[in-house]
């Protein structure tokens, strides 16, 4: 048995015990009550909203992409973001970033290592803002324990992951360093490769507006957390929103599975209980939610693949053997 299903049996199991934890009190009348008075207005505003941010995102991701390339076309970035949401969807153990990286790569003819490095800092920054957000909002909502050390260690390790960054970026391998075997200027040219993509933390040019669209993003993503609460007639506060959303990532990012299936119902469910929304409800909305944020871009990530001439089945593959050469 490949590793891949290993893999998936894994992550099938964990997400059927999660659920099983999720429905043993639930009452099934009160759950379908929710969802039969749904205002769906408020769902095809968050569908919209979603596609916004996703163009957003892409546009920040392209600023960074500024150092590999100029002129970095936007429905490059914005496909491959729509890529990415495929491959967190279909592949094992969050592969989607890679995924973007390497449909990214393909399309504009850049390296795949430079891409991935920009890839890689583009995650960085969103996890940055993610952090201000969660520090903000403990201002006005006190969180949990496991939250607030949850923060703390999130912020050690960005700050170490950055640390890193920084330093290859300024001392990475350089040109005239001479190797003998094949296998180490590979794996130096590679490096090199990298550190091209890294080059954008020389500039405040390109740090400044993408920590501006980083912004954004955050303000829009916890719109799209309150229209869902309109939605299912929840009246609760900006607020809410925020801390809902802290919640669903630390628990997406704790709980690995694909499409984020699990995690997400459970730690939004955990959100929702701390002010006063019954389990039954908010689980429906949870799940509505979940399949409103996902499927559409899900559909349109695979449209984008069969208008390249690129098949999920084979994407995998595509990432575990790359060209020597990281076109």
């Amino acid at each position: 048995m490949s590793w891949r299903r290993k893999a998936y049996i894994g992550f099938v199991i964990l997400v059927v015990l999660i659920f099983a934890f999720l429905v043993r009190s639930m009452n099934p009348s009160r759950f379908w009550h929710s969802l039969g008075g749904i205002r769906w207005p408020w769902l095809v505003a968050v569908f919209f909203a979603n596609l916004l941010n996703t163009w957003i995102e892409a546009s920040r991701w392209r600023l960074m992409l500024g150092s590999v390339k100029r002129n970095v076309r936007s429905s490059s970035t914005f496909s491959a973001m729509l890529v990415g949401v495929v491959g967190n969807a279909v592949l094992p153990l969050r592969l989607g970033d890679g995924a973007r990286a390497y449909f990214l790569a393909r399309r504009e003819k850049v390296p795949v290592a430079s891409s991935l490095a920009t890839v890689m800092l583009d995650r960085m920054m969103d996890a940055t803002f993610f952090l201000l957000l969660v520090l903000i909002t403990g201002l006005y909502f006190h969180f949990p324990v496991a939250v607030e050390r949850g923060g703390i260690l999130g912020s050690i390790a960005l700050g170490g992951a950055v640390l890193g960054l920084v330093i290859l970026a300024k001392y990475g391998p350089r040109e005239q360093m001479k190797f003998r075997s094949k296998l180490s200027v590979m794996l130096v040219e590679q490096a090199r490769r990298f550190k091209e993509g890294l080059s954008c933390l020389k500039s405040a040019g390109v740090l400044l507006p993408a920590g501006a669209l980083s912004t954004f993003s955050w303000l829009l993503r916890m719109s799209m957390v309150l229209a869902v609460f309109k939605a299912f007639h929840f009246d609760l506060p900006f607020i809410a929103a925020a801390v809902a959303l802290i919640f669903s990532n630390i628990g997406i990012a704790a709980v690995s599975t694909p499409a984020n299936v699990g995690g997400f119902e459970l730690s939004m469910l955990a959100a929702l209980s701390l002010f006063g929304i019954e389990k039954d409800a908010g689980l429906g909305c949870a799940l509505v939610f979940h399949v409103v944020e996902v499927l559409p871009m899900v559909i349109l990530g695979l449209v984008v693949l069969w208008l390249s001439g690129v098949r999920s089945s084979n994407l995998l593959r595509q990432l575990e053997s790359p060209p020597e050469n990281g076109g």
